[in-house]
């Protein structure tokens, strides 16, 4: 279990660190996803943002320079 100082630190790095979405889809698709995701040994957060992140470099979000970009980057 954890401490009240983990909750509060866990808490206060994900207001810092990281925003959230919500993503809707069909009936059906999140257990398509999530066997996927399984499939490829990653969870469904690392396949989501591995696929974003592949979508802005193939539409060239970012310049050619900023291929490797990290996550904190993406906006700037």
């Amino acid at each position: 279990m954890r401490t009240e100082a983990q909750k509060r630190a866990s808490n206060k790095y994900e207001k810092e660190k990281v925003d959230s979405i919500l993503v809707r889809v069909p009936k059906g698709m999140k257990d398509k996803i999530t066997k996927k995701a399984k499939d490829n040994g990653e969870s469904v957060n690392e396949m989501i943002n591995r696929l974003i992140e592949k979508e802005l470099r193939k539409s060239k979000w970012k310049n050619s320079r900023s291929i490797g970009f990290s996550r904190s980057e993406w906006w700037t």
